[in-house]
């Protein structure tokens, strides 16, 4: 399954989430969705993100969706220590580079340096991207063996 995240025009979360059930189900039946955040739907489905972004443009939602996010895994009711635990799952702590985008990432960025990560670019083995109380990640290495 695939984790999105789509930013659409505030007030429209609802009406956006049921038009992208809508148009996914018949390709996949296991869709999920959820609105209720401000400005945000999350998308759940085994659709690639070119076809999603194709059946966006095909039930003529563009005009309410800003952009649409690929992620490896998303958190709802994220805090600095639930991102760090779940970095640490996925990348071995030395020489580990971590990129947070996002707003409000002060207290995640101390955190994670304070735990010895540094902060990366492009090269970065994690990025979050912080969205008010969730975060998406991208995990570019395999999960480390306990």
């Amino acid at each position: 399954m695939q984790a999105y995240v789509v930013r659409v025009i505030p007030g429209r979360e609802r009406r956006v989430a049921e038009d992208l059930e809508d148009a996914v189900y018949p390709l996949d039946p296991s869709v999920r969705t959820v609105p209720g955040l401000h400005g945000l739907v999350l998308l759940i489905t085994s659709l690639p993100k070119g076809g999603v972004e194709s059946l966006i443009k095909h039930v003529h939602m563009e005009k309410f969706v800003r952009s649409l996010e690929k992620y490896d895994l998303i958190i709802k009711d994220v805090s600095p220590s639930k991102a760090l635990a779940t970095v640490k799952k996925f990348v071995a702590q030395e020489k580990a580079r971590v990129r947070i985008l996002g707003n409000n990432i002060d207290s995640f960025i101390g955190l994670f340096e304070k735990e010895g990560f540094t902060r990366g670019g492009k090269e970065a083995s994690v990025e979050i991207h912080i969205y008010g109380s969730i975060a998406g990640f991208i995990i570019r290495r395999t999960p480390v063996e306990h």
